[in-house]
């Protein structure tokens, strides 16, 4: 995917380090988890940060200098096919810095 760039001058980009859940056609003995890394940049300074969501339906947060990104979900879900190129996280950003105006 494209990073996203925010108003205040934040650009978010998002990748997946590592798919370990069990692809929906299968039957496991462990239900796995996604490792997901976000790559926070700011006034040309970036830092990536890594987060897991595990398959138990419980969102993963994590806080970055102000900020605070919640990751719900990274879609598509594996199958036994080949794992997509493009995966997409569904995440929320919040800030508890002050806005200008």
């Amino acid at each position: 995917g494209e990073p996203v760039v925010f108003p205040d001058g934040l650009i978010l980009d998002f990748f997946v380090e590592n798919d370990s859940r069990c692809p929906e056609d299968v039957t496991c003995v462990w239900a796995g988890e996604v490792q997901s890394a976000f790559s926070f940049t700011q006034s040309g300074s970036q830092e990536t940060l890594s987060l897991t969501l595990s398959s138990t339906g419980k969102a993963a947060t994590l806080d970055y200098k102000g900020y605070t990104l919640t990751l719900f979900a990274v879609d598509p879900y594996p199958t036994q096919q080949a794992t997509p190129v493009h995966p997409v996280a569904t995440v929320r950003l919040s800030t508890s810095l002050p806005t200008g105006g």
